[in-house]
């Protein structure tokens, strides 16, 4: 018997996919934004966490819509706006989870090297599908894993 598939058996199905996808692209190499762009993505995502207001972050929100598409810095300000989606599917609607998902794409579209919006995305879906499986109507249903499939694609794009 396999030991590595007896331990899945007993664990969600989430965590094993990304263990594995750790263990098979863990060596490969990072190229990450850089360290300021980190820490300006990281010092807004733990400022939200503290936020409880929904509208807002719904001001927030339509304040970063009315930034440039051809801004310098669009692969932040969608990070920003992820950010701010994630909070509020946190704090009132599940829905918010896809379009926060929707950010991190267009993030990762201007910059498809930064391991930021991939693990963002990952997040996004995983709160997508506990949300989708968490709604009484969907009981007995295998609704929201393919949100928490493509959170393990996301986690894996973050690690390559």
């Amino acid at each position: 018997m396999n030991r590595s598939a007896g331990i899945c058996v007993h664990l969600r199905p989430l965590p094993c996919i990304v263990t594995a996808l750790t263990v098979v692209v863990g060596t490969a190499k990072v190229v990450a934004q850089s360290p300021r762009q980190r820490v300006a993505i990281e010092a807004f995502r733990d400022s939200l966490n503290a936020v409880t207001d929904t509208l807002a972050l719904r001001r927030l929100e339509r304040a970063l819509d009315q930034h440039p598409a051809d801004s310098a810095d669009r692969a932040l300000i969608d990070m920003h706006r992820g950010l701010v989606r994630l909070r509020l599917g946190e704090l009132s609607d599940g829905r918010y989870y896809g379009r926060a998902a929707s950010s991190f794409d267009q993030a990762a579209d201007y910059r498809p090297a930064w391991p930021w919006p991939w693990y963002a995305r990952g997040l996004a879906k995983v709160a997508e599908g506990r949300w989708f499986a968490a709604e009484p109507l969907n009981l007995g249903t295998r609704v929201g894993y393919g949100s928490l499939r493509d959170a393990a694609e996301s986690f894996g794009r973050a690690v390559e």
